[in-house]
């Protein structure tokens, strides 16, 4: 699980000294994970961090952290369009990714 695994990667660093306001949590969408799991990963971010008290509402389980989500032209983009789109002509689904990650 990887919101477990993430969980448990910023406890132990703020366990290590690190001070919570200096963490920001990464799901690694696209890094060792299929086309499927990233795009499963993308649609439960509202588990991992909270944007918004709208947000805490609807995920109270959500990590109380900033999220980082790289997705800027990732294979599973592609995938995603039904096509294997180079990198460089990956920009919209890039586009919508980062849209669907606020």
């Amino acid at each position: 699980d990887v919101r477990g695994e993430l969980a448990g990667r910023l406890a132990a660093a703020q366990a290590a000294g690190v001070p919570k306001w200096d963490l920001i949590g990464d799901p690694g969408i696209g890094f060792a994970k299929t086309a499927p799991q990233s795009l499963a990963l993308l649609r439960s971010l509202h588990r991992f961090g909270l944007s918004s008290a709208s947000a805490a509402a609807a995920a109270s389980d959500a990590l109380d952290y900033p999220l980082l989500v790289g997705v800027s032209r990732k294979s599973f983009l592609g995938a995603a369009v039904g096509e294997e789109l180079p990198p460089q002509e990956r920009a919209w689904a890039t586009a919508a990714a980062c849209a669907a990650s606020v």
